[in-house]
């Protein structure tokens, strides 16, 4: 077991996983490809004790942010959490599942087929998250193009200049003569667009202009009055969206946008709690088969079952429809609580989850990618799944929050295992953990306040394409020593005993 020996490689090499855990704590992976290297290269460890090291680091990470975000609320909903619970409900137990495929992957192939996987998966994923970046940076550049016409222009608009996004001439004669007309956007609906956000930040301009007076005389409070209102986020989903009664004097058509909140009363299994509940019984389900089950370092679990006996596969298998049946029943969950909140006029905004058919089978197989790569790659689950929550579209926020969330659970079990099987040490240990919990508070709080002082989500973005970038290129120098080390070997047996102690390295890959 690793020793805490103070030095100045240690300082050194807690000052680098410190910032290597807050920049991973900010843009929601854990950081292992971060944490395994410098342990390696600059502590001094030797793999088999920075592994277990590492993973109570992402623990102390993944837990801090955790506390943190769930004390947050969404950006552009301040009554809902910023965690995607349902996100997280359906993409674990398929993120845990595609960790026991990984594993054994992992123990048969070779260190430099690993390497290349590992430089072409990570070269993938990098590449994408910039793509992404970059969408978003291109539409917050739009947007808030859009916002400085809009502070300069004062449009009355009709109920179908709300509907179409359009600027539409209104007033005393042109408008709807105080007339009610309520408008709503179906979630079905496609996003508005840039032209149809523009247009209704015209229409929200416009209403407060044209109820203030007829001949547009505005005093200086109320063109503030104007500002503030041009200057908030436009939302692109709507639901229950209405247009509010003009009280100018000539009854012109002005009206506001007014973005209902959700309705307090709920089935059980629309709330939060009830979900993080449930996805703690998956957790301990599956630790505990794999706890009963072995196969790490030694070659017999607790109870005696020897690694590659028949009971040793039957557990491994029967993992598969348990998890599999967790996966099915999360998509049903996730689909009801989606009906339920479109029958009942349910706000969906920006970057909330549709849940179509495409919908529920995409996020879980995206999950098991994620696990299966996290298993015989050595990498973070984050560094897939986070993406991928971008890809389809999930505020920066939202996916980072998400993304920490489910880590929590594949940290845990996995510093529970490597304490059961001895391989810690609580001097070391407790030093690390420390480490990640301050380090992901720093991060956490620190890219929030730079996103709130630039108005920009794309940093986050931007920042997880870094960050996956550097972990990767440490990751690759540290394999590459280690097969010059080692040198080229073939394919390993699976069942062999011992085998270039391969298991540990099995367990430590098994819930990234």
């Amino acid at each position: 077991m690793a020793e805490l020996l103070f030095g100045w490689r240690l300082y050194l090499g807690t000052g680098l996983a410190f910032v290597g855990g807050a920049l991973s704590g900010a843009v929601g992976i854990g950081g292992g490809g971060i944490y395994v290297p410098v342990l390696i290269l600059i502590v001094g460890y030797t793999a088999k004790e920075a592994i277990p090291l590492s993973k109570v680091t992402v623990a102390g990470v993944a837990i801090s942010s955790f506390l943190v975000n769930v004390l947050r609320r969404h950006p552009r909903a301040p009554w809902r959490a910023l965690v995607d619970y349902d996100v997280a409900m359906v993409m674990t137990p398929t993120t845990l599942l595609g960790t026991t495929v990984g594993v054994l992957v992992y123990v048969i192939l070779p260190e430099w087929l690993i390497l290349i996987l590992l430089i072409l998966v990570l070269g993938l994923v990098d590449y994408r998250t910039f793509v992404a970046a970059i969408k978003l940076w291109k539409k917050e550049k739009v947007a808030k193009e859009a916002e400085r016409q809009n502070r300069v222009m004062t449009v009355n608009p009709t109920a179908d200049s709300i509907d179409r996004g359009v600027d539409m001439p209104g007033g005393a004669d042109g408008g709807s003569g105080g007339h009610h007309h309520p408008t709503a956007f179906p979630y079905g609906k496609e996003s508005l667009g840039v032209a149809h956000a523009k247009g209704l930040a015209h229409s929200l301009h416009g209403a407060v202009s044209s109820s203030v007076n007829d001949d547009n005389d505005i005093t200086p409070e109320q063109e503030a009055l104007l500002d503030k209102e041009a200057q908030q986020p436009v939302v692109r989903y709507f639901n229950n969206v209405e247009k509010s009664k003009s009280k100018s004097k000539g009854g012109g058509g002005g009206g506001i946008v007014v973005l209902n909140k959700p309705e307090t009363c709920m089935p059980l299994w629309c709330y939060d709690a009830v979900k993080f509940l449930y996805l703690a019984i998956v957790w301990c389900i599956m630790f505990a088969i794999v706890f009963v089950r072995g196969g790490g370092e030694s070659d017999e679990s607790y109870l005696g079952i020897v690694k590659c006996s028949m009971y040793f596969w039957i557990l491994w298998g029967v993992m598969f429809p348990i998890m599999l049946g967790f996966m099915v029943l999360s998509c049903i969950i996730a689909r009801l609580i989606y009906s339920y909140r479109k029958r009942n006029g349910w706000p969906f905004i920006e970057g909330d989850v549709q849940w179509s058919v495409k919908s529920l089978f995409l996020i879980p197989f995206a999950g098991t990618i994620g696990g299966t790569a996290a298993g015989f790659l050595g990498i973070g689950s984050g560094m897939v799944n986070g993406p991928v929550m971008l890809e389809i579209g999930m505020t920066p926020e939202v996916a980072t929050a998400t993304s920490s969330f489910i880590i929590v659970f594949t940290a845990l079990s996995t510093v529970s295992q490597y304490f059961i099987i001895g391989a810690l040490n609580w001097q070391p240990a407790l030093w690390f953990f420390v480490l990640g919990v301050l380090a992901a508070v720093v991060g956490q709080y620190g890219v929030q306040y730079v996103v709130k002082r630039f108005n920009k989500s794309s940093i986050i973005s931007f920042l997880l394409a870094f960050v996956i970038a550097g972990s990767g290129v440490a990751m690759i120098v540290t394999g590459a020593l280690q097969i010059a080390d080692e040198g080229i070997t073939g394919f390993a047996d699976l069942c062999e005993l011992n085998h270039h102690n391969a298991t540990h390295n099995a367990t430590a890959a098994f819930y990234h």
